[in-house]
């Protein structure tokens, strides 16, 4: 995508409020008439002060009564984060003080930012591509040392530069594809077709290895759906309760205490689980308690992993879920008070429910090593100790797809010399790239994902 100079300067809150400091940025061509006017130092900013922080007030552009003591620091474009003229006014935190900056810098003609917008001008501006772009909003809300690692990695460019080296090989075999309809006659120097079938074949290959990684990306982001279920009294709070690291969930000996699922967040390993923690599943007559438990049957229905959890004090086989309650997802049984019967003999029935079991103590926590263990190997499905290469979204996916199947037309075309044909399936497999990268991409796209992004960023 080509450079798109912006003729507005724009302005925004850059940090969260309520911290120590707190940050307004400033980006576009008047960025350093405009902070001159709503802020004054010891001197104008200027060339002169490139990336040295000067301590000064802020001022009221209008009556030009000053306000909080801030540190300005100006980076000149292109070397600054959007690519243009940039300068950053750091003053106390807390909300009102950093309304108060932002005021004087509308007031001197800046205009509010959008969502993303500082992060949109740095990709039209091409300090960054599309993936970057996407990896600043990762980084933001990753939930976990694993999506952060892998926004990283995207943020540093690793993802651009393996799509760009396929996009850049694919390009070079349809220019020549290009030419040979042009010189048909021509006894040019020609690629070898073993050559172009293999350069095919590797692009193929490659794009195998990044879809590979969709799932990781998937999970990373949106978590995994996991759902706490079993009879009543169970311990399925208290195992909430030692997942969270804290006391959520109310506990006590008296069976139905739970009447409503309750939604946490958690990690295990590094993979972010939203629990949903389920009213216990018994015949009842009590009208709420009946809610409650059709409410944790529809939660089993939509979960995405299952820890089923049975007390080993109690016999087993009347604990256990009926085959309407058995989903398709990964269930655990989860064997809590092994402290009371630490070598259970289990029931046909237990063993032929599902080959993944674990016992535990929820209020000791033994045993929770090893069911971390069984969850990690079960969402990975894989030994996962580190963060993955990469983090697919599901545009990135669907793009790869797109490019696979154009390419995966090509030996067929090749083969038949049909070089107009394999023309259009390499350009549509460099289109696909293009657009992961963002080289070509819909204004309305654009609009769509910069606009998840916060204010400020």
């Amino acid at each position: 995508m080509k450079n798109t100079p912006q003729a507005s300067t724009i302005a925004a809150i850059a940090t969260a409020v309520g911290g120590g400091v707190a940050i307004i940025r400033l980006s576009g061509p008047r960025a350093l008439e405009i902070a001159n006017l709503a802020w004054k130092g010891p001197r104008s900013l200027g060339p002169a002060d490139e990336r040295r922080m000067i301590l000064g007030k802020m001022r009221n552009p209008q009556s030009g009564e000053t306000g909080d003591q801030a540190m300005a620091v100006y980076f000149c474009g292109p070397r600054s984060y959007t690519g243009e003229d940039v300068v950053e006014f750091q003053c106390h935190g807390g909300g009102l003080s950093a309304k108060a900056t932002l005021q004087s810098c509308l007031r001197a003609g800046a205009l509010a930012a959008k969502p993303g917008e500082f992060t949109l001008r740095a990709f039209l501006n091409g300090r960054i591509d599309l993936t970057q772009a996407e990896a600043v909003a990762d980084l933001i809300g990753a939930q976990s040392d694993q999506a952060l690692a892998a926004a990283e990695r995207q943020l540093d460019g690793s993802l651009g530069r393996r799509v760009r080296a396929v996009r850049d090989r694919l390009s070079d075999l349809h220019a020549e594809t290009e030419v040979r309809l042009d010189f048909t006659e021509e006894d040019l120097d020609w690629t070898p077709p073993d050559s172009m079938f293999r350069a095919l074949a590797e692009a193929s290959t490659e794009l195998q290895k990044l879809l590979s990684s969709r799932r990781d990306g998937e999970i990373l982001r949106d978590g995994i759906r996991t759902v706490i279920g079993g009879p009543p009294n169970a311990g399925k709070s208290s195992f909430l309760n030692l997942l969270l690291g804290r006391d959520r969930a109310i506990v006590t000996d008296i069976p139905g205490t739970t009447r409503d699922t309750l939604e946490e967040s958690a990690h295990i390993r590094g993979i972010p689980l939203r629990l949903v923690d389920t009213a216990g599943i018994r015949d009842t007559e009590c009208l709420v308690e009946k809610t409650g438990i059709e409410r944790s049957r529809a939660a089993l229905r939509e979960a995405q992993l299952v820890f089923w959890l049975c007390d080993l004090s109690r016999p087993l086989d009347g604990q256990l879920p009926d085959s309407q309650m058995i989903t398709s997802c990964p269930l655990i049984l989860v064997l809590n008070k092994s402290d009371l019967v630490p070598s259970p003999v289990l029931p046909d029935a237990a063993l032929a429910l599902t080959p993944h079991r674990a016992l535990i103590s929820a209020r000791d926590g033994l045993g929770v090593a090893e069911l971390f263990d069984l969850v990690e190997s079960l969402v990975w499905e894989k030994p996962h100790a580190e963060a993955p290469e990469y983090a697919l979204n599901s545009r990135h996916s669907a793009l790869l797809e797109a490019a696979g199947l154009a390419i995966a037309a090509c030996p067929r075309e090749l083969e038949g010399r049909r070089w107009e044909l394999l023309a259009v399936h390499l350009r549509s497999a460099c289109d696909s790239l293009g657009e992961i990268l963002g080289e070509t991409i819909r204004p309305d796209i654009l609009d769509t994902i910069f606009g998840r992004y916060c204010i400020g960023k």
